[in-house]
């Protein structure tokens, strides 16, 4: 921020004022945001904005909620929504559901940018990501190809952190036993997958793989998209895209049986691992069993790829 000497006054030049007015303008715009995602949720939003690198948080007020999944659960949800009985054995992780308690805390709205990841970057002198498989990523999409100690690189530099699994559930589901951060009934287009890029029923692996990786040729790109556009999948908590778009790292190692014996209130994980936890789906699932609210993924911190990002979180 310019800091201006104590006892002048200084008159900006028109370019500045009329930088100064935009600036207002899309204060604006994000409070007038901020107000609709509230009224959309059916609660009040609390959000405010972190000066190192402009992003808007949301309150995420103390509460308990159902964490993962019982295998019952599962099998309804596989017969509901016509998913691959096979799928199960991959989600066997989200067992045993219980019952968790969270303090509050502020969490991103949005996945970290390109734009501010490029501002990090140049702050650090940290190397930036390399481009995606697209080419160079959009300012206001998310950062991509970045690993998890490059997003706890760029958490401890904005004064954050990267939130605890726990801390992501309960933020996308809003604390309450619900699939799809928008509630039970899968919508391709409440969020960035596959399956809304390519306009058809897939279901299958089989076809997953034959319409997104060879059918050619591709009428449009399957990629990211900017950040907040799929207002209709908004969290009960007003956060966005925490379905589809990129897959968030945590700050959790990962362990398949952790829920097994995590502590009741503010679990942060297991003690070391190979691997960290990630969330949310990505743009490159087709099926919505990737975009529910429970589901675990993972990978090496040193990793990073085009359909990985992160957000973050502050205490209160």
């Amino acid at each position: 921020m310019p800091m201006f000497n104590e006892g002048r006054v200084r008159r900006l030049p028109v370019q500045r004022r009329w930088l100064y007015g935009v600036g207002l303008c899309a204060a604006g715009l994000v409070a007038v945001l901020a107000v609709w995602i509230a009224l959309r949720s059916g609660g009040e939003i609390k959000t405010k904005v972190n000066p190192k690198d402009g992003a808007v948080m949301v309150w995420i007020p103390a509460g308990d909620f159902m964490m993962g999944k019982d295998e019952s659960d599962l099998d309804r949800e596989i017969v509901r929504y016509g998913w691959d009985k096979s799928e199960k054995q991959f989600m066997l992780d989200e067992t045993p559901k219980h019952r968790v308690s969270m303090d509050g805390f502020w969490m991103y709205q949005y996945e970290v940018t390109a734009f501010q990841y490029r501002k990090f970057c140049k702050a650090t002198g940290r190397a930036a990501p390399p481009d995606p498989m697209w080419g160079r990523q959009p300012d206001k999409h998310p950062a991509v190809n970045v690993s998890w100690k490059d997003a706890k690189a760029y958490a401890d530099w904005a004064g954050c952190y990267l939130p605890t699994e726990a801390q992501w559930e309960y933020a996308a589901c809003g604390g309450q036993e619900r699939v799809f951060p928008w509630g039970d009934e899968w919508d391709r287009k409440k969020c960035n997958n596959a399956w809304y890029h390519r306009r058809t029923v897939l279901t299958t692996i089989s076809q997953w793989v034959w319409e997104v990786l060879f059918k050619q040729p591709r009428q449009e790109k399957v990629m990211t998209t900017r950040v907040g556009r799929f207002h209709e999948g908004v969290s009960p908590f007003g956060c966005e895209d925490m379905a589809g778009n990129v897959g968030e790292w945590c700050s959790d190692w990962y362990d398949e049986d952790y829920y097994k014996s995590a502590p009741a209130r503010n679990p942060k994980g297991p003690s070391s691992g190979a691997d960290r936890v990630c969330r949310g789906g990505s743009w490159y699932y087709a099926r919505g069993d990737y975009c529910r609210c429970s589901d675990r993924d993972h990978d090496y911190p040193d990793y990073g790829d085009s359909n990985g990002g992160f957000r973050c979180v502050q205490g209160p």
